[in-house]
């Protein structure tokens, strides 16, 4: 038999939760794990892999407007293949610097381009 007090007579509203069953249950995409990777790939420390944290999102950037396969080990072959094409750096600087300058450069580049595209068909 029910108690009277076993209910809540505070007349607080009370928050409905629904479970959606079927969201993905799969664990969420560390986003940590891509920079981690390049860092890997271009030699640097964890000290270097905070310093250079914006370059290796632009080369992450740069990474994904190239492949339409978005998985780490791709991602890595892409920014490793830039690396081979422009060959080393100039004396001094960093090997992360000058790819993420070369990227950066396309990918402005890019957008100039598209922009002009805009302005030639009347956009």
């Amino acid at each position: 038999m029910t108690n009277i007090n076993d209910f809540d007579t505070s007349k607080k509203p009370v928050e409905k939760k629904e479970i959606n069953a079927s969201k993905n249950l799969s664990p969420p995409i560390e986003l940590e794990l891509e920079p981690k990777a390049l860092s890997d790939i271009l030699g640097l420390t964890v000290e270097e892999e905070r310093k250079y944290r914006d370059k290796l999102d632009i080369l992450l950037e740069w990474a994904k407007t190239k492949t339409d396969d978005h998985s780490l080990e791709n991602l890595k072959w892409t920014v490793r293949e830039l690396g081979f094409t422009l060959g080393s750096p100039p004396l001094g600087q960093k090997q992360v610097n000058w790819l993420a300058e070369y990227a950066f450069l396309e990918m402005e580049s890019q957008k100039i381009n598209n922009r002009l595209e805009e302005f030639r068909h009347g956009k």
